[in-house]
């Protein structure tokens, strides 16, 4: 059966597919500046056929473009739930070419939409919400589907693309559900649902979590209905896997300090590594590196049981940069992870965790540290705490702005009520 959701937490599960999706994070993107809003530190940037709505960080400090400029915008994919649409977080902003793959905007719609469609669960979903900014023509309805006056936050929107009706169900104000497919709307930068059905919402049947997880879901209160998985193939709902142990972070912490107990023979942990593959940059979730700056071993971690494409990426990543030693792990119980050892052209081999411990302080034995690579990794390892302490700012930034957004709706509510 098709779990029902929420509009805010489909969005939320569409933002992390782009979060995940590395082929998607620090691109370089060419196009046209066709829109500038000056306030909002957002413009619009587009080719013949496409368009990308692309923003600046209030933090930082790179210039607005000028509308008609053709320039290279290099940055991160993200959602803006308040429109529905997708856009690029700019980090930067080029007028001359550089050393990396540069898309134009239709490349980058294409792989976005190819991402989309790729994934089954959102091909057939169901979403509840209220119907807003109606507007019907002679073949194709469209509106807006957003969350309920009473369900915090209010803004998350998305696009509904339906056959044309004078069903009584699609008007202002009105709770549904709709069922169909997510897709992308490329010419306006937007992602919406094609609807295939709908439904008064007080005939719509909700599926309760079926978790089996830790049980934090049940001590929110009897009336709490679970948030969905945040991927479909997780046995724990949204609220224990966050308080699980085996949440993807915290699997990458205990892969990081078991790579960490082999320091003292020469090696160097280090996350999310940025390689070059094929045309995309890739990120390895956790790495050996060896005194001599080589990598030794890739983790390619999961959550809570989740295995998906993992194996076969971690494949991937060994055969890219030829490194002996690969461990898949999607529980933070070592004894539940997978270990590997690459033997050359794209064939491996499964070990233990004794002998791949005891391959590695073999190699510690003939590999020296030098100054050279100290210095290197350290730089490393200062440049990532500084994109984390950079993500942390702007983290707090967003639930700055998330609480002053719920602080007007409530003050306009109790206006309306004094009224």
């Amino acid at each position: 059966m098709t779990i029902t959701y929420g509009v805010n937490e489909i969005t939320n599960i569409i933002s992390g597919v782009i979060a995940n999706a590395h082929q998607l994070q620090n691109i370089a993107v060419k196009g046209v500046v066709t829109s500038v809003n000056g306030q909002g530190r957002g413009f619009l940037f587009n080719d013949d056929k496409n368009q990308i709505s692309c923003f600046i960080p209030k933090s930082s400090h790179i210039s607005l473009p000028e509308e008609g400029e053709s320039i290279i915008v290099v940055g991160n994919f993200s959602l803006n739930p308040t429109n529905s649409r997708y856009q690029i977080k700019v980090t930067n902003i080029l007028e001359d070419e550089i050393e990396m793959n540069i898309s134009s905007v239709e490349d980058i719609s294409s792989e976005l939409t190819g991402i989309i469609s790729g994934m089954k669960e959102l091909q057939n979903i169901r979403i509840q919400g209220e119907v807003a900014q109606l507007f019907i023509d002679d073949k194709v309805s469209y509106w807006d589907l957003r969350n309920p006056k009473l369900d915090l936050p209010i803004f998350s929107i998305i696009q509904c693309k339906g056959v044309r009706s004078t069903d009584s169900l699609v008007h202002i104000g009105n709770e549904i559900c709709v069922q169909g497919k997510i897709s992308l709307f490329p010419k306006n930068s937007k992602y919406q649902i094609e609807v295939s059905h709908i439904e008064d919402i007080a005939t719509s049947k909700v599926i309760e979590c079926q978790c089996i997880g830790c049980g934090y879901c049940q001590k929110l209160g009897t009336n709490q209905t679970c948030s969905p998985p945040q991927n479909p193939e997780y046995d724990l709902c949204a609220e224990c896997y966050n308080e699980s142990p085996d949440r993807e972070d915290r699997i990458a912490n205990v892969v990081y300090a078991y790579f960490d107990a082999f320091g003292g023979n020469g090696f160097c942990p280090q996350k999310e590594q940025r390689i070059q593959m094929d045309s995309y940059n890739q990120v390895l979730d956790v790495v050996l590196v060896a005194g001599n700056g080589n990598i030794v071993a890739i983790a390619e971690c999961k959550g809570a049981g989740y295995e998906g494409n993992g194996i076969k990426h971690l494949k991937n990543h060994l055969s890219a940069t030829n490194s002996q030693f690969g461990i898949f792990a999607n529980k933070a119980d070592p004894r539940e992870w997978k270990f590997y050892k690459n033997l050359a052209h794209n064939k491996f081999e499964t070990i233990t965790s004794v002998q791949f411990k005891e391959e590695i302080k073999e190699i510690t034995d003939h590999v020296p540290r030098t100054s050279h690579n100290q210095i290197d990794i350290l730089k490393s390892e200062k440049e990532q705490l500084e994109q984390i302490q950079r993500d942390l700012k702007e983290q707090l930034r967003r639930m700055k702005d998330f609480f002053q957004n719920v602080k007007q709706i409530v003050d306009r509510t109790s206006e309306e009520i004094d009224e």
